[in-house]
């Protein structure tokens, strides 16, 4: 008899046990999902105050939204100039890299594609900002929009002055044409992220191709493949004249597409030369003072006597950090050759 007690409380602890850990679960599957709360009208008698701060609202969305379309139309423009740069530059360094470039053009290479991969992660995260501002925006304009449409729902009442309707139904066709401009401003936004998405992609390719080739002729460094690093030969400028007789067209479009891309560059450049100018022309005038006291100085002068020339050569030294990733075509220019 006791055995049949003990199994039977035995039993029902268990099966206490069991519907414990298996009720909440089946309440919670059992649950069905919260509906979303419907709009609240405006009450009557707040709307005329409650139109006057919707429209105020609308108009700060509305000049929000402005700046945004603004902001991307800037970066549509360089968008498409680094584009312009990148097709120029990947159809030249695939030339220099069949051709199995030394290390040092490599290095400048890898460097170049940096430079165009940092360009484009920071439009990125400006467009992300964008993005993220006109989706905030959109939100709070759907949110106005249901609770209006319910004010003026409410108010369609036969009692209700018609001045009283024509308001809110300015309020909700406002709410309409904003949300339209930001939606067409979003669309944009989005579109140019697509673009920049397949530029960055092909930036990674080009990067990993540079890569690949330095890491074949790091496994190759002791093996003579290439002239001395002293004979002068290996400059890009060099590399690229072997390489670029069919692709002037696309070097200058690069290079217009640089000049617009970084217009203060050759601003910078342009003062630079100036400055190391009147530098000259005043050391000139010293030098010949002293050249009076001792003539065997008289042979340096003659170096002073083309001041803006000279200004030119020396600028193209330190004149590097002042052109990123500057297009083949610029940098033949500007490389002082050997």
């Amino acid at each position: 008899m006791m055995r049949r007690v003990s199994r039977l409380v035995f039993l029902l602890i268990l099966a206490l046990f069991s519907s414990g850990g298996t009720a909440p679960g089946e309440q919670a599957s059992a649950s069905p999902a919260k509906p979303n709360p419907a709009p609240t009208p405006i009450p009557l008698t707040t709307v005329p105050v409650e139109v006057q701060a919707a429209m105020t609202s609308l108009e700060e969305i509305g000049a929000s939204v402005s700046r945004d379309q603004s902001s991307a139309g800037d970066f549509a423009g360089s968008l498409s100039n680094l584009t312009s740069e990148i097709d120029a530059t990947i159809a030249e360094d695939m030339r220099l890299l069949a051709a199995s470039p030394s290390l040092d053009v490599l290095y400048r290479l890898k460097s170049i594609w940096q430079n165009f991969g940092n360009d484009l992660s920071a439009l990125a995260r400006e467009l992300a900002e964008r993005a993220t501002s006109l989706e905030e925006e959109r939100a709070r304009l759907d949110q106005m929009k249901k609770t209006w449409q319910a004010t003026l729902q409410s108010a369609e009442q036969p009692d209700t002055p018609q001045p009283f309707l024509q308001s809110v139904q300015k309020v909700v066709d406002s709410i309409e044409r904003t949300r339209q401009v930001a939606e067409s401003s979003r669309e944009q936004v989005l579109t140019l992220q697509g673009r920049l998405s397949e530029q960055e992609a092909r930036v990674r390719t080009a990067l990993s191709s540079v890569e690949q080739s330095q890491n074949r002729a790091l496994k190759s460094l002791l093996l003579r493949d290439s002239p001395p690093i002293w004979s002068g030969e290996i400059s890009l400028g060099r590399e690229w004249e072997k390489q670029s007789g069919a692709s002037f067209s696309s070097q200058l479009k690069a290079s217009t597409a640089f000049a617009k891309q970084h217009p203060f560059a050759f601003l910078i450049h342009a003062l630079l030369i100036v400055l190391i100018a009147t530098a000259l022309q005043l050391m000139r005038r010293r030098m010949r003072r002293v050249t009076e006291e001792k003539p065997d100085l008289q042979r340096a002068v003659p170096i002073l006597d083309l001041p803006v020339s000279m200004a030119f050569v020396l600028s193209l030294l330190i004149v590097a950090p002042i052109y990123p990733q500057a297009p083949r075509f610029i940098q033949a220019i500007m490389e002082p050759q050997h």
